[in-house]
Parts: structure tokens; C-alpha cells; sequence
């Protein structure tokens, strides 16, 4: 193609011949802006710059030049190019050009709101557009539903102001446009409500996103029945400042992306959910404050984490002060919670396969109105004829009887989560308490065990079933030992334990008597060899050297054998006139 300078010969000019002036192109194309940059003789040319609207997006230092742009939002772009000489002349060249906007057609979008106060409640947004820029919206806020119909402007913005008996509310949208080859469409909303009593609680903004929900299942996300759990707080549980119990639910998912999940949370809060999982593989979960259990939101993402889970998140759950007698403060915490696809097992196969190898499981019953209560049951295998499993009944050590069942162990005809495959419930008659305490919960076949939860009077407590546990004690003999100063082998002593199976907990208690300034290191090895330092006097800055006791949850042994001679060693690298003991020590194991 021939070009013609520009008249007059100025020092450096330019002619952009692509895009033309008043093009349309689509959104995620990529354009050639092309053309050609003259300088005046005796002249060289440094670079050409490529501009949209304000954003740099390429230079070349070529007079004939072609630089790609990828529009990744609709509107109107004013194209420029910038051609700079060596002595710093420069010259502009600009088009305008437009990207019209391609909204998802008859595309549903969901979505949660929260806010930073977890007392004023959440949200849920769902919107279907209508490919031409027209939508219909459906905003759950606080149970509360608010429809409306609207148009977005050309840059995907939309408006709107409801007033809802006392309470404005005002609502912005803001359809997200994606690139091709990265994530689809969402879209950003905001909504700030207002009430007219100024005294009122709930005022605030809430902001989410909404994705486009899923019209098939992709291979990350497989269809079926999935048991989910939300933990308890170990901390804030243990000072009843939170529920003690593990929440649980069973969700079904369909071949088209929708789900149906119920249960209970752990403050015995009914949990039933149905809706739409988005296309990112996600899980809204939304359970809103006008049921009286406070905020209970958030998102869980599906994907396989070996041993651990298949879909997981945080969730959020706050409840405000009430009048009832399961903590009236009300309270905030984060659950980090978990699912587990549900396989039903064969006829003669167990619902929990245990690890151990038995056809015994215990249930473990922990919380402040039952302290712990350890019930013994034998672990039947479902039958071929209904399709059930169901516990027996033994006395544990004299303080209780109990009894536990399943729901039928295989899909159904017709599914309802509160009736469905995984569910365990069952009975405790504490006979020291002389009181029935009532538990429920799910199987977790991805981590092989079973949690739930019970009610009390004032708080609620966890109801755990898996393998039986097997207690080991020994308490050291021969003690006290002198501990040798400054002398790397220092004293040891040694304590047997017989305890089948691997171990899950481990507790260590010692005391010693040493100088104020002496530096005791304690070693302890189990029976595989492996060992770990569990205590340094010169880390501890409570350490009086007079007498120490010392007791620990030790993590390091887990997954061993807990099975024979363990070895505690103390060395005291001091020279002085000291003369330090070790007195007495005990290890107690728990194995699975």
C-alpha cells in the first residue's frame, strides 16, 4: 500500500490506517491498530505509542507499526497513537471506536451480600439477563425479598432506589464483562439500606458478587449426595462463648448444577437450602437472620483434598443477643466447613470403614452438661433387605446406656435431605446425671468418622463417632534420677505402654528440680525412634528453676504405634553448684 506524507513536511507526523474511525468491534477481539510514522530528514524515529482512553497498551519503534488491543469492557474507545523523534518532537493521531456490550443471554447469575458487621445480617442476589441488556433481579435480604426489572446502561450500570415501608433501600449493579479464555460474566452489586428511624438496628451496605450458575455439572463438581460439617470454635466452644457441637447437613447435587441440602446447625438451628451451584464450582450458602439464628453465609468451593475433603470454606455465622436459653449474648465466628461425597456401601460392606479393622465404632459425647461420656456400641453391617444399619445397646463403665441409628444407607426414590443416606441419630440415659440426651449428625466417609451434635440445658456439645479409642497410662518408676551438669547424655528413664492401633493424642506430664538459671532441655523418643524436643528452660521465661511441671498436647507422634518403650531424657548444659533432679514423669496415649 503506498502511503503520502503529510503536506507541509512537519518534523514528525502520523497516519493510523486501522481502525478506522466510528468501527465497531467485539468485546475480547483483538485489533490491529496499524499505520505509518514519518519524520523530517536528518531525523530518526524513537517510538510509537498506542493508547485506550488513558491505558498504554503497546509501543513499537518501527515507522511501519501494528500493535494488538483486546477490549475487555464495552463502551466507546478513543484510540491514539504517539509518534516521538530524537530531538522529542511528537505528534497525535486518535480515533474513536466502539465495543458494544454482550450481556449473557437468558444467563442466570447468583450470588451472596455481606457486610463488615455481622450483626446487621447478609444476603442473597439473583439476576437472569435477557441478552439485550434487560434483566429481571430478585434481592433476599434479611428473609426479606425485593423484584424489580431494569435495563443496564451501556456500560453495564444500573440504579435504583426502593422504598420498603420504613426502610430505603439503594441498589447498584454493575455487569462484569470477561475476556475470552478467562472466567465468565459476574456481576458487582452494592446495597445500602437505610432505615427512617435513625435508633434502628441493620443499617448498613452490602456488597457480593453474582456468577453465572451452572446449567450442567463440569467433571470438577460430580452429581450425587454429599454430607457436609461445620466445626466448632475449639477455642471460643470450650468457654461457651460459641456452640460446642458440629453443625451437619445432607446435600444432593443434580446432573443440571442445582442442589438441596438440610440439616441443623450446632445450636440446633433447622438448616434446609435449595438453589443453583455457580459456574466457578462454588456453593452459596445463605440461611438469613429472620429465622432468629443470626447471619449464616458464605461460600464453599469444590475440589479434592486427599484424605481431608471434597468441597470446603468459610462461612460466616453471627447470632445477636435473645432471650432464649442457648447463649442469649449471641455470638461471631468463622466455621471453617467441610463436605464428603457419600458413597452407599455394598450389601455387607460397612458405612464407615474403620481403620482399625473392627466391626466396633464408639460415640463420644463431650459438652458441659455430660462432661465426656465414651458409649461402646458394636458397628452392624447393613442389611441386604432394608438397606440399614442399626447400633445395639451396651453399658459404658456404669455411668449410662445409649443407643445409635442410621438413616438407610441408600439413595432413595425420592430424596429429602432431612430422611437422607448419611445421617446418624441416637440416645444416651446418663444414669449419674438421670437425664436422656439426644444427639444427630452425619458420617464423614472422606475422613472415615461421624459428627454431630446434642442439645443442654445451656449449651450444646459435640457428638463424635468413629473407631473405639484406646487408652494407655504408665507413670515412670525409680524416680527421683540426678541429672548430670553439663554433660550431653544427661538422665533418662524409660515407661512401657501397651496400646493397640495408631496414635491420635498424647499427653506428657513431668516435674523437675533444677537451679534458677540452669538450661533443661527434655527430650522425649517413642518406641519408632522418632524424637522431639518438648521442652527449653531458656524459651520459657515463667521458669523459676525450682520445681516444673509441665503437661502437653503433643502433635509429633501422631499416626504411630503407640506400642512399647518410650524414653524421656533431660539434660541440664549448666556448671554450677545445682544439683537437679528429675522427679517423676507419666504419658498417656490415645490410639485408634
Amino acid at each position: 500500500m503506498y502511503f503520502t506524507p503529510p503536506e507541509d513536511d512537519p518534523p514528525v507526523a502520523v497516519t493510523m490506517t486501522s481502525p478506522v474511525a466510528g468501527g465497531t468491534f467485539q468485546l475480547g477481539q483483538t485489533i490491529s491498530i496499524s499505520g505509518r510514522a514519518f519524520v523530517a530528514a536528518g531525523r530518526s524515529l524513537v517510538n510509537v505509542l498506542a493508547f485506550a482512553g488513558p491505558d498504554l497498551i503497546g509501543a513499537s519503534n518501527s515507522a511501519w507499526f501494528t500493535i494488538p488491543f483486546t477490549p475487555t469492557r464495552s463502551g466507546t474507545y478513543d484510540v491514539t497513537i504517539i509518534a516521538l523523534d530524537d530531538l522529542g518532537m511528537t505528534t497525535v493521531s486518535t480515533v474513536s471506536i466502539t465495543v458494544p456490550a454482550v450481556y449473557g443471554n437468558n444467563a442466570t447469575f447468583a450470588g451472596l451480600l455481606q457486610s463488615d458487621d455481622p450483626y446487621i445480617g447478609g444476603g442473597l442476589v439473583k439476576l437472569t439477563s435477557l441478552g439485550t441488556g434487560a434483566f429481571s433481579v430478585k434481592v433476599l435480604l434479611d428473609g426479606v425479598s425485593h423484584g424489580f426489572s431494569g435495563v443496564f446502561q451501556s456500560d453495564g450500570s444500573y440504579a435504583k432506589t426502593i422504598q420498603s415501608g420504613g426502610t430505603k433501600l439503594r441498589i447498584g449493579l454493575q455487569y462484569v464483562f470477561a475476556a475470552p479464555g478467562t472466567q465468565s460474566d459476574r456481576i458487582d452489586v452494592s446495597v445500602t439500606r437505610r432505615k427512617e428511624n435513625p435508633f434502628a438496628s441493620g443499617n448498613g451496605t452490602f456488597l457480593g458478587s453474582a456468577e453465572r450458575v451452572e446449567s450442567s455439572l463440569s467433571e470438577t463438581v460430580p452429581a450425587g449426595i454429599y454430607t457436609l460439617l461445620f466445626p466448632p470454635d475449639q477455642y471460643a466452644s470450650v468457654l461457651d462463648m460459641t456452640p460446642a457441637g458440629y453443625g451437619y447437613a445432607v446435600m444432593k447435587v443434580d446432573p443440571s448444577g442445582s442442589y438441596w441440602l438440610g440439616g441443623a446447625l450446632a445450636d440446633n438451628t433447622p438448616l434446609s437450602l435449595r438453589g443453583n451451584l455457580t459456574r466457578n464450582a462454588t456453593l452459596p450458602i445463605y440461611l438469613p437472620r429472620a429465622r432468629g439464628a443470626g447471619v449464616f453465609l458464605g461460600t464453599m468451593r469444590f475440589r479434592d483434598i486427599p484424605g481431608t475433603s471434597d468441597l470446603d470454606g468459610t462461612l460466616r455465622w453471627s447470632r445477636p443477643s435473645h432471650s432464649g436459653s442457648l447463649y442469649p449474648d449471641g455470638f461471631d465466628d468463622d466455621v471453617a466447613a467441610i463436605g464428603s461425597r457419600y458413597q452407599a456401601p455394598a450389601d455387607g460392606q460397612l458405612i464407615l470403614p474403620l481403620a482399625n479393622g473392627s466391626n466396633e465404632f464408639q460415640v463420644l459425647l463431650d459438652g458441659d452438661d455430660v462432661g465426656d461420656r465414651e458409649i461402646a456400641f458394636g458397628f452392624l453391617r447393613p442389611s441386604s433387605t432394608t438397606g440399614a444399619a442399626e447400633g445395639v445397646t451396651l453399658d459404658t463403665y456404669g455411668l449410662g446406656r445409649g443407643t445409635v441409628s442410621f438413616s438407610p444407607v441408600s439413595l432413595p426414590v425420592k430424596f429429602n435431605p432431612l430422611h437422607g443416606p448419611g445421617l446418624f441419630s441416637g440416645t444416651f440415659i446418663d444414669l449419674i446425671l438421670k437425664r436422656r440426651i439426644s444427639y444427630k449428625g452425619v458420617v464423614f466417609q472422606k475422613q472415615n468418622f461421624g459428627a454431630g451434635f446434642f442439645v443442654g440445658k445451656h449449651t450444646t456439645g459435640e457428638a463424635v463417632l468413629g473407631p473405639p479409642i484406646d487408652y494407655a497410662y504408665a507413670e515412670a518408676k525409680g524416680l527421683p534420677v540426678a541429672i548430670p551438669l553439663n554433660d550431653d547424655s544427661g538422665a533418662s528413664s524409660t515407661v512401657s505402654i501397651a496400646s493397640k492401633g495408631r496414635i491420635v493424642s498424647i499427653d506428657l506430664g513431668f516435674r523437675i528440680s533444677a537451679g534458677a538459671h540452669d538450661h533443661v532441655v527434655v527430650t522425649l523418643t517413642s518406641p519408632s525412634g522418632t524424637a522431639t524436643t518438648v521442652y527449653d528452660s531458656q524459651a520459657d521465661t515463667l521458669f523459676n528453676g525450682t520445681i516444673f511441671e509441665y503437661y502437653s498436647k503433643l502433635l509429633d507422634f501422631n499416626g504411630e504405634s503407640a506400642n512399647g518403650a518410650w524414653t524421656l531424657s533431660v539434660t541440664d548444659q549448666t556448671v554450677d553448684s545445682s544439683s537437679p533432679t528429675l522427679d517423676s514423669w507419666t504419658l498417656s496415649t490415645d490410639s485408634e
